[in-house]
């Protein structure tokens, strides 16, 4: 599997819609994607990040071992990428 390119992601409104970008340039060239499907797509790196921690901390828990991450700290990076993939900021 390729490595994707690394986030933060950004909506940039195109001639016709919307387009992602990152710091290192343009993620997609589909310039007519509606805002809701370039905010999902956008929040893509924190999406997988969330789920990492989460699916860590879950692992971690049903062998017994200690989470990586207090559950608060685990709900608020969960929050706040559902929340951009929502279209927030």
């Amino acid at each position: 599997m390729s490595k994707h390119t690394k986030g933060p992601w950004r909506v940039r409104r195109a001639h016709e819609g919307y387009e992602i970008e990152s710091e290192s340039g343009p993620v997609t060239t589909d310039a007519g994607m509606s805002a809701a499907d370039a905010a999902l797509m956008c929040a893509a790196p924190e999406l997988l990040s969330a789920c990492e921690a989460a699916f860590t901390n879950l692992d971690r828990s049903v062998r017994g071992a200690r989470p990586a991450m207090n559950d608060l700290t685990l709900a608020n990076m969960l929050r706040a990428a559902i929340e951009k993939a929502r279209g927030g900021r």
